[in-house]
C-alpha cells in the first residue's frame, strides 16, 4: 500500500520571510532595483536582463484592494500597463524594447513594447487582490512576440505581441526624457515601483511580493499546476529571488547563472518606510503531497537505519540485532545478533551502527549499545567472508561509560567528513539532570564525543578536539550541553551536523554545528531547555551557549524529537538541502530550510499514526522513516507523488556510442515527449544495474568519461524526473544502452560541455584539460592529472562553487 498525506504549515511555527511594499514608489524609495546594463560599454547585461530570447517570468503576489487603486485599463495595441499600480517595470521612457507588470482595477496587466514593431497590454480577468498569495506567470516568445498571462496555472490573457529582441539596448544610454530623474533610472529592472517616478498617473505597487524568478525559456502551457515549493535553480533559470535574506538591503540572486549573479538593492523610504522584509509567506504548504513507500515490516523495535552500500539497508533493534533489507528483502538470518549482550528495553538496548569509513577494505563496523549492567558500550566487530553476515567474536570494546539510572542513554553513533567517530551520550538520566553531569567537562555523559577509531583499540583522542590539555576535562568531548540526543546527522555534502535533542518537559529542539567548527559548542542543557531558561530559571544564560536552530513546544500530542538527515538523494530534487525530523508521540515530520540571513525556518511535511522510532539515509542519498512496535515495526522510504493528471513521459530518443575508449570523454544525448527538463542517468557494469551510479542531469545531454585499463561493458538507462506543480517523481525507464570500452595508454583526457551539481573527482593518468562551457556549480569537486591539468577558455567556477586542480590548487570563488 502506499499512504498519501498532506503538507501543511506547522501551526504556529515561524516561517520565512517575503517583501513588503507600501505604495510609497517616489523620489526613487520604496523599491527594489537591479542592474541590468552597464551605460558605459556595449557588453551584454547581466543575466537578469531577459528579453532577447523566449522568456518567463514569474513570482508569488499578495495585495489589498484598498491599497491598489488604478483603474481598468484598455489592453490591446498600446502601452497601457503602465497606468496600473506597477509590480515589474523594465520601461525605458519614450523608447522601444521595454515591458513591465502591472495591477489595474485587481487584475494582472502584462505589456511590451517591441524594437520598432509595436505594442501589446494584456489583461487578466479575476482580481488578485483579495488578501491571499496568487502565482504569476507571464511569457513571451521571441519569435513572433507571442504573450502569455497565467494566474494560479489558469491562462487568463495571450496575443500574438511585437517580435523581435526587448532586452535593454547593450549601447543604450539613457536620456532625461521624462524632464525629471530617470537618467539614472533607465538600465534597471525595478519591483514595486515605477522606475523614473514620473508622477502620479503611474502608481506604485502596495503588497507582497516573493519567489521572483526570471527564466530564458517558455515554462508554461495552460492549466498547470501552480508551484508548491520554493523555486530550485536550473540550466534556464537567469535569475532567482527567495526574497529570504530577512534583514539588510541587498536582494540576493541565487540562480548561479553564468555572467550572474543580479543581485538588487532595496531602496527604503517613505512612511510607513518600504520595502520591509515580512514574515508573510506563500502558502507553500497545502498543495505537495509525499508518499509513505513500504520497505520491511515485522521489525520489532527499531533503533536506526543505515547502509553499507547501494540497495542494502542496515536495521538495528533494540533486542540486540541488526538485520538487512536487501533491495527490498528481509533476510532471514541476522546480520549480527549481540542479545546476550544486550539489555533492553525502555531506553537501553542496542542503539546505533555505524560503518567505518575505510569498511570496504577493513571490513570494520561500530555499535552502541546497553549492556547487561546497564552500561553504554561501543564496540568494534568486522564482517566476515559472507557480506551478509558478521564475525560475532570479533568484537572488541572501544568505551564503557557507567549510567546512573536506566534513561537518556543516548546512543547515536556518525563518522564525520573528518573520518572520526561522533558519540552521542545522554546526561545520565533521572530528571532535571540532577548532578548537572551535562555541563560537568570532567564525566562524558551530556556530550558528543569526537574519537579517532583509526588506530589499534581502544581509540585516541584527537589533537583537533576542543578540551585537549584542559585540567580536569575529558579530552574525548566534542561539544557539550546535551540532555538526551537522539538521532545525529552529517550533512553529506556540506558536513553540517544535526542533532536532535529530546527535551525535558516543554520544549524539543534541533542542534546545529556547522561544518569547520572547531568544537567546544555548549548548547545549554541543563540551564536551558531549547531557548528557554530551565535551571536556573531566570538569568540561565552565563554567555557563550549555542541556541538550537530549531523549537518547538510539547502541544497537540508532540513530546519527543526525533532528529534525522538533511536529503542529499537524487529521486527528491526539490527536497534537496531540506533537513527531515520528526516527534515519536505525535508522529508528525518537518522539514527545516535555512533563509538568507541564517536562521533556520520549519513546516510541517507529513501527519502519520507513526511512533517514529529513526530516520536513516542510504548510500544514494534516499530517506527512510521508521515505526516502532514492539513486534510489527515498519521502514518507509519518504517520496513524493505526482499531481493528479500529470504523468511522466517516455523518453523518445536515446543515444550512446557504441563504443569508446577510456579516458575520452563521449556524449549521451536524447530528447523526450513530455515537459520533464529533468533526467536520472544510471550506469552499472551490471546489466541488472545493482549496483549502479545515478547522476541528476538538467537538459538533455551529458558527457560521460571512464578511467581504467581492462575493456568493459557499460550499462546505461535513462528516465525523465517530470516536474508538475513543483512535485517531482520518476518516470519510466528507457531500453538499456550499452558502451564497451578500450584501453586509452595516452591517458589524454579532454572534457567540454559538462557541469557539475555535485562533489565529484576527476583524474586522468596523464593530462587532463578543461573547456569550453565546463561549468563548476558544487563545492569539492577535484581534477587531477598525473603531468598536467589545462584550462581553456570556458571553464568557469560560480559562486559559493570550489575546485581543486593537481596539486591542490584553490579556485575558490569569493
Amino acid at each position: 500500500m502506499t499512504a498519501v498525506l498532506s503538507l501543511a504549515l506547522a501551526a504556529g511555527v515561524e516561517g520565512g520571510t517575503s517583501l513588503r511594499f507600501f505604495g510609497n514608489g517616489t523620489n526613487d524609495i520604496d523599491r527594489v532595483k537591479i542592474p541590468i546594463d552597464d551605460p558605459a560599454t556595449t557588453l551584454p547585461g547581466p543575466p537578469a536582463d531577459v528579453g532577447a530570447t523566449d522568456f518567463t517570468i514569474e513570482f508569488w503576489l499578495k495585495g489589498a484592494a484598498a491599497d491598489n487603486t488604478a483603474g481598468a485599463v484598455s489592453c490591446g495595441a498600446n502601452v497601457n500597463w503602465i497606468y496600473g499600480n506597477i509590480v515589474l517595470d523594465r520601461d525605458r521612457y519614450n523608447q522601444d524594447r521595454k515591458f513591465g507588470v502591472s495591477l489595474a482595477a485587481g487584475r494582472v496587466v502584462f505589456g511590451v513594447s517591441g524594437d520598432g514593431t509595436g505594442d501589446l497590454t494584456i489583461c487578466g480577468l479575476t482580481s488578485v487582490l483579495d488578501e491571499r498569495w496568487h502565482h504569476v506567470a507571464v511569457q513571451r516568445r521571441r519569435s513572433d512576440g507571442y504573450l502569455w498571462l497565467f494566474v494560479d496555472g489558469v491562462l487568463e490573457a495571450q496575443g500574438d505581441g511585437p517580435d523581435g529582441d526587448i532586452s535593454y539596448p547593450d549601447d543604450g544610454v539613457p536620456g532625461n526624457y521624462c524632464g525629471g530623474p530617470c537618467t539614472g533610472s533607465d538600465p534597471f529592472l525595478v519591483l514595486g515601483a515605477e522606475k523614473h517616478d514620473a508622477g502620479p498617473s503611474y502608481p506604485s505597487f502596495s503588497g507582497y511580493l516573493d519567489e521572483l524568478r526570471l527564466s530564458t525559456t517558455l515554462r508554461y502551457a495552460p492549466g498547470f499546476t501552480r508551484p508548491a515549493q520554493p523555486f530550485i535553480p536550473d540550466a534556464a533559470t537567469a535569475a532567482l529571488y527567495h526574497c529570504d535574506e530577512g534583514s539588510g538591503t541587498t536582494l540576493s540572486d541565487s540562480s548561479g547563472a553564468a555572467g550572474g549573479p543580479s543581485h538588487g538593492q532595496l531602496r527604503v523610504g517613505g512612511s510607513p518606510a518600504g520595502p520591509v522584509w515580512s514574515s508573510d509567506e506563500p502558502p507553500f504548504g497545502g498543495y505537495l503531497t509525499l508518499t509513505l513507500t513500504p520497505i520491511a515490516s515485522g521489525l520489532p523495535r527499531i533503533t536506526s537505519i543505515t547502509s553499507d552500500g547501494p540497495g542494502r539497508l542496515f536495521v538495528t533493534l533494540q533486542s540486540g540485532q541488526v538485520r538487512i533489507v536487501d533491495n527490498g528483502t528481509l533476510l532471514p538470518t541476522p546480520f549480527l545478533d549481540l542479545s546476550g549482550l544486550v539489555s533492553c528495553c525502555g531506553e537501553r538496548g542496542l542503539l546505533a551502527l555505524a560503518f567505518d569509513p575505510d569498511y570496504a577494505t577493513n571490513g570494520a563496523f561500530y555499535v552502541h549499545y546497553t549492556d547487561s549492567s546497564g552500561n553504554s558500550v561501543v564496540a568494534r566487530y568486522t564482517v566476515s567472508a559472507n557480506p551478509n553476515l558478521a564475525n560475532p567474536t570479533s568484537g572488541v570494546t572501544l568505551l564503557t561509560v557507567s549510567q546512573p539510572y536506566a534513561n537518556h542513554n543516548g546512543g547515536p553513533l556518525a563518522f564525520g567528513p573528518d573520518g572520526y567517530l561522533y558519540v552521542a551520550l545522554g546526561d545520565g538520566g533521572s530528571g532535571g539532570d540532577p548532578d548537572n553531569r551535562a555541563q560537568d567537562l570532567g564525566q562524558l555523559l551530556g556530550k558528543l564525543l569526537r574519537l579517532d577509531v583509526s588506530g589499534p583499540p581502544p581509540y585516541a583522542v584527537p589533537a583537533s578536539n576542543p578540551f585537549v590539555g584542559v585540567p580536569g576535562a575529558r579530552e574525548e568531548i566534542w561539544a557539550l550541553g546535551l540532555r538526551n540526543p537522539w538521532k545525529v546527522g552529517f550533512d553529506r555534502r556540506s558536513g553540517d551536523l544535526f542533532i536532535g535533542d529530546v527535551g525535558q518537559g516543554m520544549w524539543e529542539e534541533i542542534d546545529f554545528q556547522p561544518a569547520g567548527s572547531s568544537g567546544g559548542e555548549n548548547y545549554g542543557w541543563r540551564l536551558k531547555e531549547g531557548n528557554h531558561c530551565y535551571n536556573p530559571a531566570s538569568n540561565c544564560d552565563p554567555g557563550g551557549l549555542t541556541n538550537p536552530i530549531l523549537e518547538y513546544p510539547h502541544t497537540d500530542g508532540n513530546c519527543s524529537v526525533t532528529g534525522g538527515s538533511r536529503y542529499r538523494g537524487a529521486l527528491s530534487p526539490r527536497l534537496d538541502g531540506v533537513y527531515l525530523f520528526g516527534d515519536y508521540c505525535s508522529g508528525r515530520i518537518w522539514g527545516a530550510s535555512q533563509r538568507g540571513d541564517g536562521s533556520w525556518r520549519m513546516l510541517e511535511l507529513l501527519d502519520t499514526p507513526m511512533n517514529i522510532a529513526t530516520f536513516g539515509e542510504d548510500a544514494e542519498g534516499e530517506l527512510y522513516v521508521a515505526s516502532y512496535s514492539a513486534s510489527n515495526g515498519s521502514i518507509y522510504r519518504l517520496d513524493a507523488v505526482p499531481v493528479p493528471g500529470c504523468t511522466a513521459t517516455d523518453v523518445t530518443s536515446f543515444t550512446a556510442p557504441s563504443s569508446a575508449t577510456y579516458g575520452v570523454p563521449y556524449q549521451l544525448q536524447w530528447s523526450a515527449s513530455g515537459p520533464a527538463t529533468t533526467f536520472e542517468l544510471q550506469e552499472s557494469t551490471s546489466p541488472t544495474f545493482s549496483p549502479a551510479s545515478t547522476t541528476v542531469v538538467t537538459g538533455t545531454s551529458c558527457t560521460v568519461i571512464h578511467t581504467g585499463s581492462t575493456p568493459q561493458t557499460y550499462y546505461t538507462r535513462l528516465r525523465p524526473l517530470d516536474t508538475c506543480g513543483a512535485t517531482t517523481y520518476p518516470g519510466p525507464w528507457t531500453p538499456t544502452q550499452a558502451t564497451a570500452l578500450a584501453a586509452n595508454p595516452a591517458c589524454q583526457l579532454e572534457i567540454a560541455n559538462q557541469v557539475y551539481t555535485a562533489a565529484t573527482t576527476v583524474t586522468s593518468c596523464g593530462t587532463l584539460a578543461l573547456g569550453p562551457s565546463v561549468q563548476v556549480q558544487a563545492a569539492g569537486v577535484v581534477f587531477r592529472a598525473a603531468y598536467q591539468v589545462a584550462l581553456r577558455n570556458g571553464f568557469s567556477v560560480q559562486p559559493g562553487a570550489s575546485a581543486t586542480l593537481g596539486l591542490d590548487i584553490s579556485l575558490a570563488d569569493p
